[in-house]
């Protein structure tokens, strides 16, 4: 079973203080509460939800926790009694202490959840208790171990004989159970608060929620100074292709503890105090984690929760996804002015005008027209203080709604300094020149403005000129008469099917503004702040392939073998690559970086489009210093022989500064297909860093 590497997203959480201090609300005694298996019953709003609550605090042979049951009483006070009241008590299955035996637990989720899920609108699972490991008995473990939740009568083995007879629920076991509930339906909600490494406490009051095994039970740790595996979340380790909706909460990453104060888990407090504030309504999942990872961040706890799978933008208990634009920036900071932060996008310079919105709001309400907190415009930057992905703004008008970090900033008038495209439609007096330019700049106007989302009140003028001498791209037409639009080298950019001019008009529109898109990424991104350097700090290589394997491009029909004598060029130098031949894209972040980061990049084709890497774009990639890591893979094929193609690679910290959002790769924006992944982003540390990016110029040429 494959690991899913982390998605994260958010803004900093109520205090970790506050949370850990308030007193304890009134609350049912969970050991009371019955498993109800019966009908599932419909909520208020007329949907089905059901869940199954399990904490564990005693066990037939174990450490007792404290706080477990208390975690799981709190948790069905949030959902069923509690502020957010969505799931019927009928619809809920509580398992506590003896009641939770591994018999019974496996019997519970058959008729509570897999039995009632068919249709259900969403299925949350959540549980306290231990976590452990065993050596993995079926090869499927990068380092050789199996974790494990501790049931009541779950047993610590002693030697690897004992094993059979531990009575632990393996991580393959549960991912089956997991996959016959998602069979019914894809919203699965997977909340652990337990973990799988640990350590005693300096702290008398915690405890964490971890029996350590055996040394002869597990698999050894690496040897000092190998190579290590994947870093993994902790027991929930999914594969997004076996559950792409699904969301998986663990309350600490593998080989952290997840910690216990005798009033709870310090991981589930965090939960229920952010669930239960004013926001409840209108958060999402990826929202929930980074607040929580935020706090924990600034209380030093050393433990660090995780969210896998693909479905953390769906609002918290609900299958809704909420709406974001397109091309959007998100404000970073409020508390010394507004400022956003965001990817180079077509029309951003100073002056341009944007409608500050909620950050989490559905597709319905993004249509209302009192949406809107305020209209603001792009300042002019301090280059001192400022880096290219963060602006400040000014007011404009203020709607008298409170602007929050996190809210989205959506363009609404282009500046005026600008970059636009410039476009040249060769006339009919020259070789080559079309018929009536005239007539193709009008068939090509309306498509330009459906692609670029000129937004009302502006006009493809303040996008795209079309030019009669200095151009970016030129329409003209070439052999057997096709349309071709060329770079101001001559290359041959894009040609299309043999017909009427305003027939290819929609075609044409799709390509120039993919191509205007790699412009603006590639030559208006700016970094002058922070510690790291564009084109130094991540070194980027092409690694060859030397397996004969078949071909990646339908226009190889064998792919060729790269000796060392051919390669490589140097980290970060301009690559030519024979035709055909296949490479992985490595990655390296230099070990005098200051931060580690977030990772992810895109091909940038000679005919416009951007294909991002990695493929799973909810798998964050992060790089310690000094660490390296293949991110994709690229081949050189026939359609770009002899064009100019570049590989962008993007670096934002793993961590963001406190109170404000945490960096997120915008895949949307590297991607010229439809978005189909979230951002990934992550929590919080206390330095001022901007990321970087290198761009990595490419060549196919024939094979010598």
């Amino acid at each position: 079973m494959g690991s899913l590497r982390r998605k994260l997203i958010g803004a900093a959480a109520a205090s970790w203080a506050a949370a850990l201090a308030a007193p304890a609300a009134a609350q049912v005694d969970a050991s009371t509460l019955p498993c109800n298996t019966g009908a599932a019953v419909k909520s208020g709003d007329g949907k089905t939800r059901i869940a199954m609550i399990v904490g564990v605090g005693k066990y037939r042979a174990n450490t007792e926790l404290l706080g477990a049951v208390r975690d799981a009483g709190r948790f069905y006070d949030l959902i069923v009694e509690g502020q957010k009241r969505v799931f019927p008590k009928e619809n809920v299955c509580v398992l506590t202490d003896a009641e939770a035996t591994m018999a019974e637990f496996k019997a519970a989720f058959q008729k509570a959840l897999i039995d009632r899920a068919a249709g259900a609108a969403e299925v949350v699972f959540y549980y306290a208790g231990h976590g452990s490991r065993l050596k993995d008995d079926n090869g499927d473990e990068e380092d050789g171990n199996d974790e494990t939740l501790f049931l009541h009568d779950s047993r610590k083995p002693m030697v690897p004989a004992d094993i059979p007879s531990a009575n632990q629920l393996r991580d393959d076991d549960f991912n089956a159970l997991i996959a016959a509930l998602y069979a019914k339906t894809g919203s699965v909600t997977v909340i652990l608060d337990s973990c799988h490494s640990g350590s005693a406490t300096r702290d008398p009051a915690e405890r964490a929620r971890f029996v350590e095994p055996a040394p002869s039970t597990v698999a050894p740790e690496p040897a000092a100074g190998a190579a290590p595996s994947r870093e993994r979340a902790s027991f929930a380790e999914f594969e997004p292709a076996s559950f792409p909706t699904a969301v998986f909460l663990s309350a600490a990453r593998d080989k952290e503890k997840a910690k216990e104060l005798p009033s709870g888990g310090k991981f589930t407090t965090l939960l229920i105090a952010i669930l239960g504030g004013p926001d409840r309504e209108k958060i999402t999942y990826d929202q929930v984690m980074a607040r929580i990872k935020a706090e924990m961040g600034l209380s030093s706890s050393g433990q660090t929760p995780v969210l896998t799978g693909d479905g953390g933008a769906r609002f918290v208990f609900s299958n809704d996804i909420p709406y974001r634009p397109r091309f959007d920036w998100k404000v970073s900071s409020v508390a010394a002015g507004v400022k956003i932060r965001g990817l180079p996008t077509i029309g951003m310079g100073e002056g341009a005008e944007f409608l500050i919105v909620p950050g989490s709001m559905t597709e319905a309400e993004a249509k209302k027209p009192d949406i809107a907190k305020a209209r603001m415009k792009a300042a002019k930057q301090n280059p001192q203080q400022q880096s290219a992905n963060e602006w400040p703004l000014q007011m404009v008008k203020d709607f008298k709604k409170p602007i929050k970090e996190g809210d989205f900033a959506q363009l609404v008038r282009p500046s005026n300094l600008a970059r636009k495209l410039k476009v040249r439609l060769r006339p009919a007096t020259e070789p080559g020149g079309l018929q009536s330019p005239s007539a193709l700049q009008l068939a090509l106007t309306p498509k330009l403005a459906e692609r670029l989302m000129v937004p009302s009140g502006a006009a493809v003028s303040d996008y795209v000129v079309f030019a009669a001498n200095a151009f970016d791209f030129e329409i003209s037409r070439g052999g057997a008469g096709r349309l071709q639009i060329s770079d101001p080298e001559g290359i041959v950019r894009n040609t299309y099917q043999p017909g009427a001019d305003v027939e290819n008009a929609g075609f044409m529109a799709r390509d120039l503004t993919n191509h205007f898109r790699q412009l603006t990424l590639r030559n208006d991104w700016t970094i002058t702040g922070g510690s790291l350097t564009p084109n130094k700090s991540l070194q980027v290589s092409l690694v060859p392939v030397n397996l004969p394997i078949g071909s990646a491009s339908p226009d190889c029909k064998q792919r060729p073998q790269v000796t060392s004598n051919k390669w490589p060029a140097s980290a970060n130098a301009s690559q030519r690559v024979p035709l055909c031949a296949f490479y992985r894209i490595k990655v390296r972040l230099e070990e005098t970086a200051s931060v580690s980061l977030i990772v992810g990049g895109s091909v940038l084709s000679a005919d416009g489009a951007m294909a991002v890497f990695p493929k799973d774009q909810s798998q964050a990639v992060e790089l310690a210093p000094g660490q390296e890591k293949v991110l994709g893979t690229f081949q050189g094929d026939l359609p770009t022989l002899n064009k100019p193609e570049h590989i962008f690679v993007l670096g934002l910290p793993a961590v963001a500064m406190a109170g404000q959002p945490a960096f997120e790769i915008p895949w949307h924006l590297l991607s010229t297909a439809p978005a189909t992944k979230s951002p990934t982003t992550r929590g919080v540390t206390p330095e001022r860093e901007y990321g970087t990016y290198t761009i990595l110029p490419v060549m196919t040429v024939p094979n010598e």
